[in-house]
C-alpha cells in the first residue's frame, strides 16, 4: 500500500551516513582548519571567513547530498493526498520512473555521461577543447536540497550559436510523436527555437522558470525514414561569453496530439501532465 511505501523510504531516507564517510568528511574540515591556520586559506565562510562558497570555499560543498532525497520527498507527501489508494500507489510508482519507461519514451538525462544517447555529437569532439563543435556536459549552480531533482542539475549546453540536437531512428511510421523536455541550467534565461527535421515546432521563446517544462507535437509527416532530428537552436547575434542552449532532459514517446497538448509542468505526474491554459 502507498501508506506502507511512503514510511519505508522516509526511513531509508533518514538513515544516518556510514563511518567511512563521515570519517572522510570529519578528516576534510581538520585538513582545512590546518590550511587556514597555517597559510590562511579560506575554504569554508563559517569556519575561515571566506566571502562566499562559489569563490572557492569549497569544504562548504564536501558534503552536499547527491541525491533526489530532497525532490522525492516532497513528491511523495504531494503523492500522498491523491483522494483514493489506486491514485496514490499510481502517482508512487510514476515517481520511480522518471525516463517514464512504463509508455516506452525514449529518454535522455542530459549532461550524463552515457546516460544521453540521442544527443549528438560530431566526430572529433573530445579533441575540441574550445566546445566549439559539440556539446558538453553542464551543472547548474543549484543543490539537490533545493529541491531539484539530479537529472536537472545536469545538462547538455551547445556553445555560441551552435544548436543543441538530438537524433532518433527507427521511429514508427504514421505515428505522432510528443516531445517533452527538461529545460534547465544557469540563472540566465535565452530564448530558444526548437525543430523538427527542420520545420519549427515553437518559435523562439523565453524561459519563465527555472526549471521549464514544455511539450510539443510532431506530426507523422514530420518524420522521414523513420528518421527525426530535434533542433534546439538559441536567439542568434547576442554574444556575450558564449553560453548557449541548456537542456536537462528529454523524452519522445509515440502520442496523439490531444495528449501532448498544452503545458506540461511536472515529469513527476502520474499522467505526465497537468492541467494548464
Amino acid at each position: 500500500g502507498s501508506a506502507r511505501t511512503a514510511e519505508a523510504v522516509r526511513a531509508a531516507f533518514a538513515e544516518p551516513e556510514d563511518a567511512p564517510t563521515r570519517a572522510l568528511s570529519r578528516q576534510l574540515t581538520e585538513t582545512g582548519d590546518r590550511l587556514f591556520a597555517r597559510a590562511g586559506l579560506q575554504l569554508s565562510v563559517a569556519r575561515h571567513g571566506a566571502s562566499n562558497w562559489e569563490r572557492g570555499a569549497n569544504l562548504d560543498r564536501a558534503m552536499t547530498e547527491l541525491s533526489d532525497r530532497s525532490a522525492l520527498t516532497r513528491a511523495i507527501e504531494k503523492a500522498l493526498t491523491r483522494p483514493d489508494e489506486a491514485q496514490r500507489i499510481a502517482a508512487l510508482e510514476r515517481l520511480g520512473d522518471r525516463a517514464d519507461s512504463a509508455h516506452h519514451a525514449l529518454y535522455d538525462d542530459l549532461g550524463r555521461e552515457g546516460l544521453q544517447p540521442h544527443l549528438v555529437n560530431p566526430p572529433g569532439t573530445n579533441r575540441d577543447v574550445q566546445g566549439r563543435s559539440g556539446a558538453i556536459d553542464g551543472v547548474a549552480d543549484r543543490l539537490p536540497r533545493d529541491g531539484w531533482r539530479m537529472a536537472e542539475l545536469t545538462y547538455a549546453e551547445s556553445l555560441y550559436e551552435r544548436p543543441l540536437e538530438l537524433a532518433y531512428r527507427g521511429l514508427a511510421p504514421f505515428t505522432s510523436y510528443c516531445l517533452r523536455y527538461t529545460w534547465a541550467g544557469e540563472g540566465y534565461a535565452r530564448s530558444v527555437q526548437v525543430s523538427a527535421n527542420g520545420t519549427v515546432l515553437r518559435p523562439f521563446h523565453p524561459r519563465l522558470t527555472n526549471p521549464a517544462y514544455a511539450q510539443l507535437a510532431i506530426a507523422p509527416q514530420l518524420i522521414h525514414a523513420g528518421r527525426l532530428r530535434v533542433r534546439f537552436t538559441g536567439e542568434p547575434g547576442l554574444g556575450g561569453s558564449g553560453r548557449g542552449v541548456q537542456i536537462a532532459e528529454s523524452w519522445l514517446l509515440a502520442l496523439p496530439p490531444e495528449q501532448c497538448s498544452g503545458g506540461w509542468q511536472d515529469p513527476d505526474a502520474a499522467d505526465g501532465r497537468t492541467a494548464m491554459p
